[in-house]
């Protein structure tokens, strides 16, 4: 059976673009094609530029604590294992994490564990990030929580993001611009561009522009 059928999406430089859908429909296989995990039977795509890929599992290693983990990339890079990196101890407090280096994975919450997930991606050093569901395991506080801090991160860091959800109420306020997908085989029911300035906040949910642009993705969503 197919998963993905007459896809069509475009990225633009350090654009926010969120790709929603329901379970399974396949959200997951299109950023492993982005990224060259899988390849796909038919059509193409370009990219200009690398990819980082931070799956919905943090994959923190449990022996390793928090610094260990998240210099992983500079040590796979070098070959070396510098404790003393000022850019990595910056980026570090810059991402919420200062005063946990020595912390392990299993004593560190979850919203903690995902930051770290995303540093050791971001040390990557790639021009695009494709994030999947990476808050999904999260409770609705934290979720919040971190959904302001991406924003503060990709603001700061002018990164290119492609990041998968099936939340609506987050794919709307992070996104420069939306594709929606069907069940199996997916197809793009709609796309949509939030037209909310930036930087965001969530008293927009309870707006009437931000109503009606969640009631037109539930619709999509609901195309067969």
């Amino acid at each position: 059976m197919d998963v993905l059928k007459d896809i069509s999406i475009s990225v633009g430089k350090n654009e926010f673009v969120s790709v929603v859908g329901p379970s399974g429909c396949g959200k997951s296989t299109l950023l492993r094609i982005i990224a060259r995990l899988v390849s796909c039977d038919s059509g193409n795509f370009n990219i200009s530029g690398t990819t980082s890929y931070l799956q919905q599992t943090t994959l923190l290693m449990p022996w390793r604590n928090v610094y260990s983990n998240i210099i992983l990339p500079l040590e796979i890079k070098t070959g070396r294992k510098d404790r003393f990196n000022e850019e990595v101890l910056e980026l570090i407090r810059e991402f919420g994490l200062e005063g946990f280096e020595n912390y392990r994975p299993d004593e560190i919450s979850g919203g903690m564990a995902k930051r770290v997930a995303l540093l050791r991606t971001y040390l990557e050093n790639r021009d695009i990030l494709l994030l999947d569901e990476p808050f999904s395991s999260l409770d609705a506080i934290n979720r919040k929580q971190m959904q302001q801090w991406l924003l503060k991160i990709w603001r700061n860091h002018k990164k290119t993001v492609v990041f998968v959800t099936h939340d609506i109420d987050e794919a709307l306020f992070l996104s420069d611009k939306i594709y929606i997908l069907s069940n199996r085989p997916a197809v793009i029911t709609g796309e949509l561009v939030p037209g909310f300035d930036r930087p965001r906040n969530y008293d927009k949910i309870y707006s009437k522009e931000y109503i009606n642009m969640k009631m037109e993705v539930e619709r999509s969503l609901l195309i067969k």
